[in-house]
Parts: structure tokens; C-alpha cells; sequence
């Protein structure tokens, strides 16, 4: 006011033109004023170097720039704008930079801040700010547990957190065998295989964009849930026959490279390969299956009346006179066009005197017609038309023994046909798996090992003399179906001839009913019943009697009519033999030479015949003139024993 210097700084409301007026008052207040124009402009905002800055994507970042500028006058109000990576933003009028970098904005970034005051004044400042990597993150991954040969599988992604948006992780893991790990999904998949059994320690490692890792490990621990095993079909067998069956394809492992190991419970004659599964051998006779001793028979009548199918059990052990006793009896009795006639009756008590007209029933403690005293045989009885059919246990098998009329008395007609077969029953086999972690499965199914048979061989025909000893071996013929399997011997035989049960030989001495050809039918029946056959012929010579005259032996008298002739046959000449023929009454007439032919005229010498060993003569003797009074024979036959 005193010296008239106008002072100060105008602020940014001063911006602008503006009036001012000057009045001067002197002492006595008198005053006169001039006016003037200020125009008050804008210098515009300053700024001073912002320090460059560091940062990591996906890590929150903060920087105020505001005290960097400064607005040109008090009152003017700064606005900011920046050129900023893409996670970060400026506040326009705090200044404050802040946000989270991205992974696109890793690397060195180049900023530049502008404040701008009220009027549009605007100045920049740049500096760099370096967006790092710290790498993913990771939480703990919990212990797994898994079973070798079973799929398996886990996503491990959650357990692992890229550092920044957009920045994408990569998976490696250290697996087992069997396992493998997605790269971009993190998922661990497989199926674990035999070499991964045990506790494996995994570990997994996620590696980002920028090459940063991060790793977790964790416990699988690979179990074994054991072998699998599929159902073994029943089967069957003969004894004393090769048997084999491969099991292992009804049995897997539980992994790849995990083997198992076969055991099982197996007839005698077999075996199973431990490592191939397969159970081969030849079942023996102790390996033979019979279901309580039951067998499936099957019986017509003579007549065909009536025709019985059925199954019949019996005792196990054999009773005292060595047969079965019946326990038991089904099936069904048909007559001649299939209608049923009845039912079989099991355990019945039949009167001693009388028949049943039809029907089926079980007998024990059988009374054979003229045997006493009664033997308990065991059998079947069958009745039809009057007439009973009795079958029996002996000689190793089941047989028609004999048929019999009304009230027990033997009738020598006709029997029936009769046939029987053991049952073979199953012996039940169970076959265990063992993988290389002694974890076991097992299966079971039935072997039926039945009975095939003997076999036999041809026996050659045999020769002997009435009156000579006699013996051959047969049972070198014949061959039990498999080992310890014993075989008993029965045959039709000659009447001096007998074979022993046990060793198969005939033996005996044929006799004087014996000479000719006889055919011989040998059976040979293993323990389980079942028999076989052969045939020979026994050629029996005479050695000592009377040679054949027609059908005589001895002298023979020729008394007869004209032209009457006789045959005399002499055969079997086992060695030299003589004999004469001679007139045998002196009556006018003689024998003419060694041909037999009778004349008139007085007796002559005998004439002498001699046949050596194999010869065979026909004599013939003829009567000519009429007389029945000439007698001629043979006589003084040289008896030789052979």
C-alpha cells in the first residue's frame, strides 16, 4: 500500500484474464483509480525421475508416483494416466500404480506416468519396471495306495499353482513301472505293474513358462489284490489211460510280471506242472471213482415181457462168500411197447412160495435153487409171466445165474439179457494259484475216473491127448486196464480142465468125454467189474481106446442082406498101429484080402493093416451072397498109449 508494488503468485483460480484496478488515495482521501488486464497463465506440472522398479507376475504390486509431480499452482489438480503391463493400473488421482502382473508381463516393462492439471497441462516420466518369475507354488500331495494289475489314477493339478495368470505349468513325475503322468493335466494314470509292488516314493514336479519348478513327492504303495480264477468244467478219465488238462488259462495274474505258481490235490497217477498249469499223468486203479459202488444195469426177459433200466447201489466192502450186498435200486420196468409195468420196490419181503406176476424187487440173503445152506449172495430178483430171473454178485460181476418156475424149482428154459456198467463217480480237484506275493486263489471241479476195460490178445488153439496132463498160462493174454487193477479168470472148460481165478492157468487132465474139438471162451473181469473175452479150441485126441467103427467101438458084427456095405473109419492115429481083419464066425465064407469083400471058401490067415502116425484109412466091407450068418470084424487092435 505504500510503495505500490503489486506482489504475490496467482493461483490456479487466478488462471485466466483478469480486471485489476489501482486506486491511489492520498492523504486527505482523495483517490483516483486506473485499471489494467493480468493475465494469469498456465506453466504446467513438473515432475522429477521415478527410480525404475521390480515386480513378480502373480505377486501384487503398489508404487504411488503422485510425489514425483508437482501441479504449477496451488489449487490445480493433477490427473494420471500410465502405460502399464496388463495386471497393473494407475489411480488417476492418487497416482497409485497397483495390481498383479501377469505372465505376459514378465520381462522388462517400460512405463511412463503423465499428470495432466486442471488446464491440460501434462508431464511424463518413465521408468522400467522388471516383472519376474517366483515360480509355481505347491501343496502337499497325500499318500496313495494302489493294487498292481488294477487301473489307477490321480490328478495332482490342485496340488500345484502357477505364479501368475496365463502362465501354464508343465507335469513330470518319477512314477512306477506301470504309471505315467499327463504333462498338461497333471493326472497320473496307469496300472501298476508286478515290479511296483511295495511302498514307491512319486515325485512330481510342475515347471512353468518361464522354466521355475516346483516339486512334491508322495507314497504309492502297490499292493496285490491276487490271482483271478474262472470255473474249471468237470472232467473224466479211464484208468490206466494218459490224461492231460491245462488249468492255467482259467487263472490270471493280478499284474503283468507277476507269475503264479500251481499246487493241487490230485489222484495218484496224476500231477500238475508248477509252472505250466498243466496236471498230466495216467490214473491208476486206486484213482478209480465208483459212487457208492453204483452201477447202471439194464434187463429184457427171454420172452420180452418186460424190460427193467435202472440203477442199483450196494454195500462198499465185499461180504462173506465175496459179494455185494444191495442198498438200493432205481428205475423203471417197461413191457414190450414201452407202457410202465410198475415201479421197482426197494427192500421188499417176498413169500418163499409164490411170485409176484410182475414187478422188480431188491433180494438179499438168496437161497440158489439146490444149494443148501442158504448164502447171502446179494442180487436182484425179477419177476414176469410166472418165472423169476435171479441175478447175482460172483466172479467179479454182477450175472444171470438162473431162472426159475413157480415155487423156487429151476427152469431150463430160456434166461434173459442181462447187462451192467459201474458208475464211475468223480473225485473233486481243487488247483491253487499262487502269484510271486503268496496271494492264492483256488478252483475246484471233479475227475471222474472210470474203468475202460481189460484188453485182451488172441490165444492160439491147443492140442492135447485124452489122459495128458495139460496146463497153459493165459493171463499173459489179457491186460488190466491200469496198474494195481487185479484181474479174476473164469472159462468154459472141459470137464477135466479148470482154471485158477487168481493166475489165469488152465490146468487139468481132459478125459475120454473130452476127445474132439472143444471151443473155449477164457473172461478175464478187472476189480471194478468190467470183462473182456477171447476164444480158442482145445483139439482132445484119443490114444488108448478102440478105434471108430461107424459109431461104435470094439468088434462089429456084419450080418446083413446082398450088397450090403459098412464103413469102417480109423482116425486119430496118434502113432503106428496095426490091427487084422478076420472072419469072425467059421461059416464057409472068408474075408478076401485086407479089402473086406467076403466069398465063399474055407478060412484064411488074417490079413494085417499097419498105419503110421497121422494116417487116416477107410476101410470098407462088403457082403455079396446073402447069407446072414457071415460075420466079419475087426480084431486084435495094438492099443498105444500116446
Amino acid at each position: 500500500a505504500h510503495t505500490g508494488v503489486i506482489s504475490g503468485t496467482p493461483t490456479d483460480s487466478d488462471f485466466g484474464n483478469n480486471s485489476v484496478t489501482v486506486t491511489a488515495t492520498d492523504a486527505h482521501g482523495k483517490a483516483i483509480s486506473e485499471s489494467f488486464q493480468l493475465q494469469v497463465g498456465d506453466s504446467g506440472p513438473t515432475a522429477t525421475a521415478i527410480a525404475n522398479q521390480s515386480a513378480f507376475e502373480g505377486h501384487s504390486f503398489s508404487l504411488d508416483v503422485s510425489n514425483h509431480f508437482l501441479a504449477p499452482a496451488a489449487g490445480d489438480a493433477l490427473t494420471f494416466s500410465a502405460k502399464l503391463p496388463a495386471g497393473l493400473s494407475i489411480d488417476a488421482h492418487t497416482g497409485v500404480i497397483s495390481g498383479t502382473p501377469t505372465d505376459g508381463d514378465f520381462g522388462n516393462n517400460t512405463v511412463t506416468v503423465t499428470a495432466t492439471d486442471a488446464h491440460g497441462k501434462a508431464i511424463s516420466e518413465s521408468f522400467h519396471l522388471q516383472v519376474g518369475d517366483s515360480g509355481p507354488t505347491a501343496t502337499a500331495i497325500a499318500n496313495q495306495s494302489a493294487f498292481e494289475g488294477h487301473s489307477f489314477s490321480l490328478d495332482v493339478s490342485s496340488h500345484f499353482a502357477a505364479p501368475a495368470a496365463g502362465d501354464a505349468l508343465n507335469f513330470s513325475a518319477k512314477l512306477p513301472t506301470g504309471l505315467s503322468i499327463d504333462a498338461h493335466t497333471g493326472v497320473i494314470s496307469g496300472t501298476p505293474t508286478d515290479s511296483d509292488f511295495g511302498n514307491n516314493t512319486v515325485t512330481v514336479t510342475a515347471t512353468d513358462a518361464h522354466g521355475k519348478a516346483i516339486s512334491e513327492s508322495f507314497h504309492l504303495a502297490v499292493g496285490d489284490s491276487g490271482p483271478t480264477a474262472t470255473a474249471i468244467a468237470d472232467q473224466s478219465a479211464n484208468e490206466g489211460q494218459a490224461f492231460s488238462l491245462n488249468v492255467s488259462s482259467h487263472f490270471a495274474a493280478p499284474a503283468a510280471g507277476d507269475a503264479l505258481t500251481f499246487s493241487a490235490s490230485l489222484p495218484a497217477g496224476l500231477s500238475i506242472n508248477a509252472h505250466t498249469g498243466v496236471i498230466s499223468g495216467t490214473p491208476t486203479d486206486s484213482d478209480y471213482t465208483s459212487n457208492a459202488h453204483a452201477f447202471n444195469f439194464n434187463f429184457t426177459s427171454f420172452d420180452g415181457s418186460f424190460t427193467v433200466t435202472g440203477q442199483l447201489s450196494t454195500a462198499s466192502p465185499l461180504d462173506a462168500v465175496g459179494g455185494y450186498d444191495v442198498t438200493g435200486i432205481a428205475g423203471s420196468v417197461v413191457g414190450p411197447n414201452g407202457g410202465v409195468i410198475s415201479s421197482l420196490i426197494n427192500n421188499p419181503s417176498p413169500s418163499a412160495e409164490s411170485i409176484s406176476p410182475d414187478g422188480v424187487f431188491i433180494y438179499d440173503n438168496v437161497l440158489l435153487a439146490n444149494s443148501s445152506p442158504s448164502l447171502d449172495y446179494g442180487g436182484i430178483l425179477f419177476t414176469s409171466n410166472n418165472l423169476e430171473y435171479n441175478i447175482f454178485y460172483q466172479n467179479g460181476g454182477y450175472q444171470l445165474i438162473e431162472t426159475l418156475s413157480p415155487h423156487g424149482t429151476a427152469y431150463s428154459g430160456q434166461g434173459g439179457s442181462f447187462t451192467i456198467s459201474a458208475i464211475p463217480a468223480s473225485d473233486p480237484i481243487t488247483v491253487t494259484a499262487t502269484d510271486a506275493h503268496g496271494k492264492a486263489i483256488s478252483e475246484s471241479f471233479h475227475l471222474a475216473v472210470g474203468d475202460s476195460g481189460p484188453t485182451a490178445t488172441t490165444i492160439a488153439d491147443q492140442s492135447i491127448h485124452e489122459g495128458q496132463s495139460f496146463s497153459l498160462d493165459v493171463s499173459s493174454h489179457f491186460a488190466a486196464p491200469a496198474a494195481r487193477d487185479t484181474l479174476t479168470f473164469s472159462a468154459a472148460l472141459p470137464t477135466g480142465l479148470s482154471i485158477d481165478a487168481h493166475t489165469g492157468i488152465i490146468s487139468g487132465t481132459p478125459g475120454v468125454s473130452d476127445v474132439g474139438n472143444n471151443p473155449i471162451t477164457v473172461t478175464a473181469i478187472d476189480a471194478h467189474g468190467q470183462a473182456i473175452s477171447e476164444h480158442l479150441n482145445l483139439a482132445v485126441a484119443d490114444h488108448n481106446d478102440t478105434f471108430f467103427i461107424a459109431s461104435h467101438s470094439g468088434n462089429i458084427a456084419i450080418a446083413g442082406s446082398p450088397n450090403w456095405t459098412d464103413a469102417v473109419d480109423l482116425h486119430n492115429i496118434g502113432q503106428n498101429a496095426s490091427f487084422n481083419l478076420t472072419e469072425f464066425a467059421a461059416d464057409g465064407h472068408v474075408v478076401q484080402s485086407w479089402t473086406g469083400l467076403v466069398v465063399d471058401g474055407s478060412a484064411q490067415s488074417d490079413h494085417n493093416m499097419t498105419l503110421a502116425q497121422g494116417d487116416h484109412a477107410l476101410i470098407t466091407i462088403n457082403h455079396v451072397d446073402g447069407s446072414a450068418s457071415d460075420h466079419v470084424a475087426l480084431q486084435h487092435i495094438d492099443h498105444i498109449k500116446y
